[in-house]
């Protein structure tokens, strides 16, 4: 099993006052998948990019959580965290879950034509 390594640099983490970088353990069912580094204010996006470099599962496939809260794309890390986070578990949605949810988006039917399974 590959061990990866990444880290966010954020333009505001080269100041001197800049907000203490935590490190965060991300974790799949089988086990640690990478580690990186985030600030507080470091988006869910930003965070599922960093993941996707460090281990090749795409944006679009990851769900990350912190303990039963979602990180959604548009979230803060410390909205969902607090300071204290450490591991952050990801679960990867099926490629044609992945593929559902984009076209449910980028529909005004949403999930109306979506078979059953792609609705639970």
């Amino acid at each position: 099993r590959a061990h990866f390594r990444t880290a966010l640099i954020q333009s505001s983490s080269l100041s001197p006052s800049a907000p203490m970088a935590l490190q965060l353990q991300v974790n799949g069912l089988a086990g640690q998948l990478c580690e990186i580094s985030a600030i507080a204010t470091t988006s869910g996006l930003q965070i599922k990019r960093e993941v996707a470099k460090a281990t090749g599962i795409p944006v679009k496939d990851q769900r990350l959580f912190v303990g039963t809260t979602e990180i959604k794309n548009m979230s803060l890390l410390k909205d969902v965290a607090g300071d204290a986070v450490a591991s952050i578990s990801l679960v990867r949605r099926p490629p044609e879950h992945s593929g559902w949810v984009m076209a449910a988006i980028s529909s005004q039917w949403g999930l109306r034509n979506a078979p059953t399974e792609a609705r639970e």
